[in-house]
């Protein structure tokens, strides 16, 4: 939104290219449906010479398509592909007009990314954004041009949601290195909330780090930005008697929570039998085939095959739960029929 707020205080303030430039953006504004082609096409310069002449024969500015390119602009119905393009003609117009202020464009445009930058700090900017960033004390046409479409095109959203999934394996070094970037965001955010999921918060062997976390709001003595929103998942704790001959999986290689997270826990019971089944069922109806008829096409699985497959897999899971125990499997096992499923239908004979 604010490129193309950017773009249409450009065109307010260059009086002196508003025909030229007119001309050129017309057919693609009266072509919007095929702008995905836009942004390899070459835009076709009109000589300088005949740029003067139109000048000295004062060629009128077309004010209808004017004003439809500036509703579009404040309305914020420009793709990507039209906003470069018109930054592109914009540029190409002014080396061309003698009257034009190339240089300062390209300092605008230059300021307008940085300024970007430093007020939203989610953008994430890529190295190449960066890069060309610095070349700005040698600023050329093509550089401004490639700035604008790196901006536009590779620029990513910086996410408020992490993950990580813990193992016996992870380090308190590997957590810490894992929260550094998240703390420095939080702190460039102060008025924004960031959520950090553990995931098998307690298969982790540095349980008092979490603790620390959690409890206390602090990593190693350091204090943690506190619009940093914690929230795990942990594995069911079941103690086997000793001597039990076990010929499954009873349990996980899990470690009991320090005696103050116990007290954060919550336990939501398992996952309702419908539900599970409502979710198989709806998960192999995403399942598509090549049609026999139409190679080019695909088609859902037959009925009565959603119907087998379904039915096979609750009751293989039932046969479990009620014969080696609820613990013995979980979604993850589901998941790995699905895997199977689409392995067969991708190498189908």
């Amino acid at each position: 939104e604010n490129s193309s707020q950017f773009l249409l205080n450009i065109i307010e303030t260059q009086p002196n290219l508003l025909s030229i430039f007119l001309q050129r953006i017309k057919p693609k504004i009266l072509d919007l449906e095929n702008d995905d082609e836009l942004l390899n096409q070459q835009s076709t310069p009109l000589p300088i010479q005949l740029v003067e002449e139109q000048e000295q024969n004062i060629i009128p500015v077309d004010n209808i398509l004017l004003k439809q390119v500036k509703l579009f602009l404040t309305k914020y119905q420009l793709k990507k592909n039209i906003l470069y393009l018109i930054w592109k003609i914009i540029l190409n117009v002014s080396n061309e007009n003698p009257m034009g202020s190339t240089t300062i464009l390209i300092q605008k445009l230059y300021d307008y990314i940085n300024n970007e930058l430093a007020n939203y700090p989610l953008i994430e900017s890529s190295s190449r954004l960066k890069n060309l960033l610095q070349e700005i004390c040698s600023p050329t046409i093509e550089i401004s041009i490639e700035i604008f479409k790196e901006y536009l095109f590779h620029s990513q959203i910086k996410p408020l949601f992490y993950r990580l999934l813990l193992n016996p394996g992870i380090t308190e070094e590997q957590l810490v290195e894992f929260m550094l970037p998240i703390s420095q965001l939080a702190q460039e955010l102060p008025q924004i909330e960031i959520v950090i999921f553990f995931d098998e918060v307690n298969t982790a062997s540095c349980l008092s780090l979490f603790k620390e976390m959690f409890m206390d709001g602090t990593l190693h003595g350091i204090n943690i930005p506190k619009n940093i929103f914690f929230t795990a998942a942990i594995n069911p704790l079941i103690k086997i008697e000793e001597n039990t001959v076990q010929v499954h999986r009873s349990d996980y290689i899990v470690h009991d929570l320090p005696q103050s997270l116990k007290d954060l826990k919550v336990s939501y019971g398992p996952l309702e039998s419908k539900t599970l089944a409502d979710y198989i069922v709806r998960k192999i109806a995403m399942f598509q085939v090549t049609s026999s008829k139409n190679n080019e096409n695909t088609i859902p699985l037959e009925s009565y095959v959603q119907n087998t497959l379904a039915d096979s897999i609750l009751r293989a899971q039932e046969f479990c739960e009620q014969n080696l125990g609820y613990n013995s499997v979980s979604q993850r096992e589901i998941q790995r029929c699905f895997n199977l499923i689409e392995f067969f239908l991708e190498n189908a004979i």
